[in-house]
């Protein structure tokens, strides 16, 4: 029900009672006037005062059970209140008892203090004031009776009716300004509701996570001082995977703090949490008056002290997660119904901010928990606007993979930096836009400094605090599709070993006898003239023989005897058939042998692996040049370094070389190189390729860890 139809409501009920006691006076009036009244009857004064007491009783009683349950404006005097009383008093009894019996109905001057004092004061001050003008009334007819020739009497009679007439005066006037004052009371009383309410929703909206208990604490004593509770609470139901309830609590002073959250458990106090589950607010005046199945909870409360009660659930997403209530230890507390308002609606913001806490903490860890994850990743992770496709974050791997400073990657997109090729860029984005996300996409990327790389590029879409962004992450896969292409290689040249050495003997028999026979008739005199084309058949069997061998060399299973030894020893000793190849080919050599530990090295295969390199890099010096071989230490690594200075190998090449039967040369077999890397597997050492227009290097590298 609004303000105004209280209002009208009790107003209604005031003029109602009003019209009652006007009936009852006329009545009386009636009574007393002898043109109603049969003369036989009408000498019986006594049975008249009794009527007329009778019926002022009467209205009196009536009015007190029909208006007992308004309430009364209780205020204290004030000197101004008390000038506004006594002065109309004053003038009104100068007034009377100047005028005497010569001033006509000079009694209505009386009216005056009963009007002001209960438009001032109220009510009962109305009352008391019709009273104490009655009482001067009575005195001053006695003093100075007034006779009315209507009337039969000629004393108090007509003195009652004026005195009737100024009690209804004084209790109507009295309460229309009590009914007033209520209004403004409850009006007050609301406006400070909703002042109360405001004040905590707009507190709460610039709230910070740390201050957000805090700022509960202070709601709930503001609303504890409004309803005059000793304790108002919220308790939050457990997490889901915990069993602790969070509790919030304000307590008045002087009052005991008990605890309430560990022991209002659901499994004991059904009928509590039953209520709260369909959403109905809990309203206990006195708790001893709980029913017979909240036993539990009735115990509970007197245990605690609590003599009343009252609780609101907390609801978000349509779901209870716990209670606000408040709870005093005086007997039936009157909990009004702005109270039950503010508890629902201030439980409301509140449980509104505690799962935004909730939510904000559990952002933050996971946004913490996503930082580190992305942070200490080992595999490049980045992070881009999907707006403009440029680059929010990256991790350190990717600026240490692509090699770019991250100031030169924050800001611009994949295709500003050359990182990856237009065409999988474009697949990988309408990609993602289609499905929303994009796995393990092998692609090519190019680092700042020109060299490529493989890797696998996945991407999903996720939202970065309201703004679509795409998670990438490129897993380098360069080494493994290296090392697969070697192992490739590898067991192919296995394979070819295995061959050989399954066919070698079956071939090296027939050529054997056959070069032997060649020798034979090569001394013969009448075959003398054919001696140029016998050896350029025992040459041919010869270059033969040795391509056998050649394929040999490449089983991995091949037998080798490994003996601690210096590299540098092995090419000392070989320096001059190397010098006799190089002198031959016009070409200058330079040998520089850096201190480097012993290996366990097959002599004959180190010096065929050199002997190899070296004419390698012979072949591609066409128009002379100088050939390096140096030996020195790369952090743990022996390398030994075959440099010439020749045209340089094109880059599509390099990954084929060491391939078998795979050359570049007119006459080549392709076994050379080849037979280079089966040396090097057996013994544990890498070959590496760096060539360029000035020349190319064959590093062959051996790790000092063999030792």
């Amino acid at each position: 029900m609004g303000f105004d139809e209280e209002k009208t409501k009790e107003l209604r009920e005031y003029i109602s009672a009003t019209h009652m006691f006007s009936l009852l006076i006329l009545i009386c009036f009636f009574i007393l006037n002898r043109n109603f009244i049969p003369k036989e009857i009408y000498p019986a004064s006594n049975i008249r005062y009794f009527i007329l007491i009778t019926l002022l009783i009467l209205g009196a009683v009536l009015l007190y059970v029909k208006n007992a349950s308004l309430p009364l404006r209780n205020k204290s005097f004030s000197w101004i209140d008390l000038v506004y009383v006594t002065f109309p008093l004053i003038m009104s009894i100068f007034t009377l008892f100047a005028g005497g019996n010569n001033v006509s109905y000079g009694w209505i001057i009386f009216f005056l203090p009963i009007l002001v004092t209960a438009s001032v004061l109220g009510k009962i001050a109305g009352i008391v004031m019709a009273f104490i003008c009655a009482v001067i009334l009575m005195v001053h007819q006695i003093l100075f009776p007034f006779i009315n020739h209507s009337l039969h009497v000629n004393r108090l009679e007509p003195v009652l009716i004026i005195i009737s007439v100024m009690f209804v005066v004084g209790w109507f006037i009295g309460g229309l300004s009590d009914l007033e004052a209520q209004q403004q009371k409850r009006l007050k009383y609301r406006l400070q509701l909703e002042e109360i309410i405001a004040n905590i929703s707009t507190k709460f909206i610039s709230l910070t996570s740390e201050e957000i208990s805090l700022g509960i604490n202070n709601a709930l004593k503001t609303m504890g001082d409004f309803s005059g509770a000793d304790r108002v609470y919220i308790i939050c139901l457990p997490e889901s995977g915990s069993n602790e309830y969070t509790f919030y609590s304000w307590l008045a002073e002087g009052c005991e703090n008990k605890a309430l959250n560990q022991n209002l458990s659901k499994e004991k106090h059904t009928w509590w949490w039953g209520k709260l589950s369909n959403f109905e607010s809990i309203h206990v005046s006195d708790v001893r008056d709980l029913p017979s199945e909240a036993n539990a909870e009735k115990e509970f409360f007197l245990f605690l002290g609590v003599q009343s009660v009252i609780a609101a659930p907390l609801i978000y997403g349509n779901k209870l997660v716990g209670f606000i209530g408040a709870e005093t230890k005086k007997p039936g507390k009157k909990w009004t119904g702005e109270i039950v308002m503010l508890l629902k609606v201030a439980g409301d913001i509140l449980v509104s901010a505690i799962e935004r806490n909730k939510s904000e903490e559990a952002l933050r860890l996971s946004e913490e928990c996503f930082s580190k994850v992305f942070r200490a990743n080992p595999v490049s992770m980045s992070l881009i606007a999907l707006a403009d496709e440029k680059i929010i974050d990256t991790n350190e791997v990717f600026i240490e993979n692509c090699g770019y400073s991250r100031e030169e990657v924050i800001g611009h997109s994949f295709l500003d930096i050359n990182l990856i090729n237009s065409i999988d860029y474009s697949r990988i984005i309408e990609r993602i836009k289609e499905h929303g996300h994009i796995y393990n996409y092998e692609l090519e990327y190019c680092k700042k400094s020109g060299e490529t790389g493989t890797g696998l590029y996945s991407g999903v879409l996720i939202n970065l605090r309201g703004q679509p962004c795409l998670l990438t992450l490129v897993n380098d896969i360069t080494v493994l599709r290296k090392f697969e292409k070697e192992m490739l290689r590898l067991e192919s040249l296995n394979l070819i070993g295995q061959m050989a050495g399954g066919i070698a003997h079956e071939i090296r028999n027939p050529m054997t006898t056959v070069r032997g026979y060649l020798q034979y008739l090569g001394d013969k005199k009448e075959c003398m003239s054919f001696k140029d084309v016998f050896d350029l058949m025992i040459d041919e069997l010869d270059r033969a023989n040795s391509i056998v061998t050649d394929y040999l060399s490449l089983s991995k299973h091949k037998a080798i005897e490994l003996k601690i030894q210096n590299l540098n020893d092995i090419i000392k000793a070989a320096y001059p058939l190397i010098q006799a190849d190089v002198k031959k080919a016009g070409v200058k050599l330079v040998v520089e042998t850096e201190k480097i530990p012993d290996l366990p090295l097959d002599e004959k295969e180190i010096r065929q692996l050199i002997f190899n390199l070296v004419r390698n890099s012979i072949e591609a010096m066409t128009n002379g040049g100088v050939l390096t071989i140096r030996t020195y230490l790369d952090d743990k690594d022996i390398v030994m370094a075959v440099q010439d200075q020749g045209a340089g190998i094109d880059s599509e090449l390099i990954e084929k070389i060491g391939t078998p039967f795979f050359t570049t040369k007119e006459n080549g077999t392709g076994l050379g190189l080849a037979v280079c890397y089966s040396i090097a597997d057996r013994h544990n050492a890498v070959i590496k390729v760096k060539s360029g227009s000035n020349g190319t290097t064959f590093l062959t590298k051996f790790g000092r860890g063999l030792i």
